[in-house]
């Protein structure tokens, strides 16, 4: 059986390694997922919905971006967490022309 698509936004399509880091753990995340809608990672413990995360976004050695993050989704996975959380539509906005313009220079 297919699975099927919840997501409302599409993926940001990007072409160079970006990276998180949360804040307030001190540390970088894995499996990392951006829309339009917000960001996806995998993480070692459980966060609450609802609660909000202060990370960083970087990528191309010369941008670094700070969001501050909604938890959603903390659901258990294999190895972890996979936490599902959204951002405000203004950073959204200007997360995708940043990464529209570094897709360009490629």
């Amino acid at each position: 059986m297919d699975k099927i698509e919840r997501r409302r936004f599409k993926r940001f399509d990007f072409h160079q390694e970006m990276q998180l880091y949360l804040v307030d753990f001190d540390c970088q995340v894995s499996g990392l997922d951006i829309s339009r809608e917000g960001v996806g990672f995998q993480w070692s413990e459980p966060m609450e919905v609802g609660s909000n995360i202060d990370v960083i976004i970087s990528f191309s050695d010369t941008f670094k971006m700070q969001l501050l993050l909604n938890v959603v989704v903390c659901r258990k996975a294999e190895d972890g967490f996979i936490i599902g959380s959204t951002m405000q539509s203004e950073d959204a906005d200007l997360l995708e022309k940043l990464i529209a313009t570094f897709n360009e220079e490629d």
